[in-house]
């Protein structure tokens, strides 16, 4: 807007009157829209703000009440997060294992009930309660999670994770429990059975007991199961398809897939 001068007479003496012309509408319009323009990416921004925040807070709320879960059950906490992975686990290694041609119902049940026994419960009472009476309730220090490691992979796994996964396999199966024992001897003699349960458990127990909150312990035992059986199950089955004998490529051996599995 711009003013204007103008002369006017009064009582005979020349004055100058001053005006200021009316916005223009073009100039208006191109105001208004500004500011809506405005209005609008403050809007977003406070949009997005409040979408961040209002998940960043959920976020939180959700891990609170997880941990919270573990911490007040956390034997039933155990049991479910080991079941819940091992039949999924399971589900996908019998889907890509070539010779299943449709999913064995009892080697889930049994793989569920396993898992959910000893890999989940047994392995819970275990670190929370054995583990504390023999190597303290000091959290942290890394020579304690060491010994704490040597303890698990050296006494543990071979008397106590291993052999029930053989029973179980037995038991689902219809064979003899000396059958499962015999053949969990030979698999440790001759196969290596040890070797390649060490290979993966020693480091990840190792950080297990170091870095991972007590109440956390199972489920982290749980997911790395998870991927360790459909892991070794993909390596397995790229080994059989090297075989010309076919009967030998898919015979059946049922194999249980949580922490004892290899």
């Amino acid at each position: 807007m711009s003013p204007i001068s103008s002369f006017v007479t009064v009582g005979g003496v020349h004055q100058r009157r001053h005006t200021i012309n009316p916005p223009s509408s073009s100039l208006f319009s191109r105001e208004t829209t500004s500011f809506s323009r405005v209005g609008v990416i403050r809007r977003s921004k406070n949009t997005a703000l409040f979408s961040s925040s209002a998940f960043a807070t959920t976020a939180k709320m959700t891990g609170l009440a997880i941990g919270s879960f573990y911490r007040s059950y956390p034997a039933l906490a155990s049991f479910l997060t080991a079941s819940i992975l091992a039949c999924i686990a399971d589900i996908v290694a019998q889907i890509m294992d070539e010779c299943t041609k449709r999913l064995e119902k009892r080697r889930i049940v049994g793989m569920v009930l396993y898992s959910g026994l000893v890999s989940g419960i047994c392995v819970e009472y275990m670190y929370s309660s054995v583990f504390p009476v023999i190597f303290g309730v000091t959290e942290g220090g890394f020579l304690r999670a060491i010994r704490m490691t040597i303890f698990d992979e050296c006494i543990n796994a071979p008397l106590l994770w291993l052999p029930p996964a053989y029973m179980a396999q037995a038991i689902v199966y219809g064979t003899s429990i000396r059958e499962a024992i015999q053949k969990y001897m030979t698999d440790v003699r001759e196969h290596g059975l040890l070797i390649k349960y060490w290979s993966i458990w020693i480091p990840m127990s190792l950080f297990n007991f170091a870095i991972v909150p007590l109440h956390f312990r199972v489920a982290f035992v749980a997911v790395v199961s998870f991927f360790w059986m459909i892991i070794l199950s993909i390596v397995a089955n790229r080994k059989e398809s090297n075989s010309d004998d076919e009967d030998k490529l898919c015979e059946p051996e049922p194999s249980m897939g949580s922490k004892t599995t290899w």
